[in-house]
């Protein structure tokens, strides 16, 4: 849809919802993650390495796709 008022540019974006879904998996991932470096670990030591590349792309996934906010914006 083309808008021809610029003032009115932005108005139809729907604000982030997923940002307290997205906080509670990525604490929940930091979790799993603490675990695994403790001495019952919930997956073998080969599977440390895909648990951190999870938890790395949900955060900057969440600040890329702005479900999360930069602190000050």
């Amino acid at each position: 849809m083309i808008n021809a008022d610029p003032s009115r540019h932005g108005e139809y974006r729907r604000p982030p919802k997923n940002s307290r879904f997205l906080i509670v998996i990525i604490v929940g991932m930091a979790t799993v993650l603490a675990l695994q470096y403790t001495s019952h670990p919930l997956f073998g030591p080969d599977k440390t390495a895909t648990l951190w590349g999870m938890f790395v792309g949900l955060f900057i996934g969440g600040f890329l796709f702005g479900w999360l906010r930069f602190p000050g914006r």
